[in-house]
């Protein structure tokens, strides 16, 4: 029996959510040219959003994707009765809001490898290998050695003489390696200091334990926007997707990240054009709202309804070994029904 999995799955050129895909790609590919920031990929839930994101990724690798998931961050009406946005106050907004931003943040603050992004003021646990820590134990032990023979020469030649290994020859070369490896050392030294020193501001705001001060009223982008400016700085991301969003049901979160992505864009440290992609529901905008928001949409028409969804549920059933006739068309129609 073949095991079919509720992950996204990868679309051919015959499926045909695939026109999507394509159309991402020519209007990604000209969005510099056409000044598109922000867009917007629309689709009713079930319809192969991610699905055209995941086959987007694996067939145009033109582009660098920089992929962010909101599906793990528990909304606060979440597990409780649907509750509008509306409803709420403006202080529970905006601490969900800050929830939001701190999520994207720390997706991108943990995207890289410390060694990609040195200078974060962001530290994270970093594992040094067995070869690693061989490595700087002889890098230490080189350093000490050559330090004493230009400090107290006549102790560290004097034993090298009794060993009849060494002349006066071997001595200036030593002296040379000597010096040229301590100076080297030194200036390794001095350049990590001066990062630490240069980064070493205080932040209240806490990745390794996971605490973030929501009383705050300040936005966590405002806050750390030359973080995220120096990660795209050092990074070569042009496409970030952003997917889940819609579960929240807060517009104001994307206003700040379309006043973010106009802050990256005119930012002349990162100096290239970056697009948000967006996979939203339909519903989320009414009107002409939306519009305010996006500068491209495209819609994911589904493949399935109730009006053909008895048709895909005999070949999906064929496909895990079914016989044609098991289960009357009468019940199957019945069911059908009910698949949106």
């Amino acid at each position: 029996m073949a095991i079919e999995t509720l992950l996204p799955k990868k679309l051919s050129p015959k499926d045909s959510a695939y026109a999507s895909i394509k159309e991402l790609n020519e209007v990604l590919s000209s969005a510099e040219e056409k000044n598109i920031r922000n867009i917007a990929l629309t689709g009713p839930y079930g319809s192969g959003k991610s699905s055209v994101i995941h086959t987007l990724i694996e067939d145009y690798k033109a582009f660098n994707y920089l992929s962010i998931s909101l599906a793990t961050l528990q909304a606060d009406n979440e597990g409780k009765e649907e509750c509008d946005i509306s409803d709420k106050t403006e202080e529970e907004i905006q601490t969900l809001n800050r929830k939001i931003e701190y999520s994207i943040l720390q997706q991108i603050i943990y995207k890289e490898k410390n060694e990609k992004v040195p200078n974060s003021r962001f530290r994270r646990i970093i594992h040094i290998d067995d070869e690693r820590r061989c490595g700087l134990a002889l890098r230490i032990v080189l350093f000490l050695l050559a330090f004493i023979v230009l400090v107290i020469p006549n102790f560290a030649f004097s034993i090298l003489y009794r060993l009849h290994i060494f002349n006066d020859q071997l001595e200036k070369l030593f002296c040379l390696f000597s010096l040229g490896y301590v100076l080297w050392s030194l200036y390794e030294i001095i350049k990590y200091v001066v990062r630490v020193y240069a980064n070493s501001k205080l932040n209240k705001f806490n990745l390794k334990n996971g605490e973030i001060e929501v009383g705050v009223d300040n936005s966590i982008f405002n806050k750390h926007l030359d973080e995220i400016l120096y990660f795209f700085q050092v990074t070569n991301y042009n496409v970030v997707i952003i997917e889940d969003l819609d579960r929240f049901e807060t517009e104001n979160i994307f206003l700040k990240l379309r006043e973010l992505n106009q802050l990256i864009n005119e930012s002349k440290i990162v100096g290239r054009h970056i697009v948000f992609l967006y996979a939203i529901k339909d519903d989320v905008f009414q009107d002409e709202a939306r519009t305010k928001f996006f500068d491209y949409i495209t819609t994911i028409i589904p493949v399935i309804n109730s009006s053909n969804s008895k048709d895909k549920l005999k070949d999906a059933l064929k496909h895990l070994g079914c016989e044609e006739n098991e289960i009357p068309d009468e019940d199957l129609s019945e069911m059908a029904f009910f698949i949106q």
